[in-house]
């Protein structure tokens, strides 16, 4: 029966990403990472932020039902 925990569903998420891969160059075309020539490694590292625009109702939906099982808990 955490409110704030179901009200969160309605906030932003702000995540961090990472990725490390190996690929091949020829002309400025990239091929498999198999071929022997102009081989690359390239990391990238970054933030991913999602902004939750409609969720189908369900976390108002738990958010009433957390109220709810609130109020009969207290009495």
């Amino acid at each position: 029966m955490d409110i704030d925990k179901d009200q969160a569903g309605h906030l932003p998420t702000l995540d961090r990403i990472a990725a490390h891969g190996r690929f091949a160059s020829v002309g400025g075309d990239v091929y498999d990472v198999t071929l022997p020539h102009n081989r690359h490694n390239q990391t990238v590292v970054g933030v991913k932020l999602s902004v939750p625009l409609y969720g189908g109702g369900r976390t108002s939906s738990r958010v009433r039902e957390a109220h709810v099982l609130q109020s009969k808990a207290l009495g």
